[in-house]
């Protein structure tokens, strides 16, 4: 009955000259094909090739993440520290953070990363967009990553001296002219 109702009702709305729906326009389209099983929810995308000089890179690196790092004048309300998580294969995460009178100043968001092309150290400053830096040189005790379109830095090297000193250099442009930050982290466990 609803069917011969809304037939009519398109008949009298339609046209002059239109085509008149047959009974056949009315049946309902047979149901489609079943779709492909779906992944189970929640499995992750798989994820791309890593590149292995950037995984075993990350393993030498985990000395980084083995405690927390602050400047002497952390003790005064000044300063700075810096907190790497390990224990992935593929990453580093990490925070730094500048104080003036106990007060946080400055903070990034930090990540050393393995990636298809290379192992990259991410810097995300006050939660602007991330700027990217690539591995150029590792050993055992020392990393240095580089991003020459960056103005400041364009360089950035750790360098742990002795067990507990982490040595955090920075050198880019700053308006035109050469500048460099060095930074002297002693372990906190």
């Amino acid at each position: 009955m609803i069917r011969s109702l809304a037939c009519a009702l398109v008949i009298a709305l339609s046209p002059p000259g239109a085509p008149v729906p047959t009974r056949a326009a009315q049946t309902p389209a047979p149901p489609a094909a079943p779709a492909a099983p779906a992944a189970p929810q929640g499995t992750p995308p798989a994820a791309p090739a890593m590149n292995e000089e950037a995984l075993q890179a990350i393993q030498k690196l985990q000395w980084l993440a083995d405690g927390g790092w602050s400047t002497s004048a952390r003790a005064t309300g000044g300063g700075a520290d810096e907190r790497w998580l390990g224990g992935a294969s593929n990453l580093l995460v990490g925070i730094g953070r500048t104080f003036r009178q106990n007060r946080v100043v400055f903070f990034e968001y930090l990540r050393i990363e393995a990636r298809p092309d290379g192992l990259y150290y991410v810097a995300q400053l006050r939660g602007n967009p991330p700027i990217a830096f690539k591995m150029t040189k590792i050993d055992d005790s020392s990393v240095t990553f580089e991003n020459p379109a960056h103005d400041n830095p364009k360089i950035i090297t750790y360098r742990l001296e002795g067990r507990d000193t982490l040595i955090a250099e920075l050198q880019g442009d700053e308006k035109g002219k050469p500048a460099a930050q060095r930074f002297t982290f002693q372990r906190q466990r």
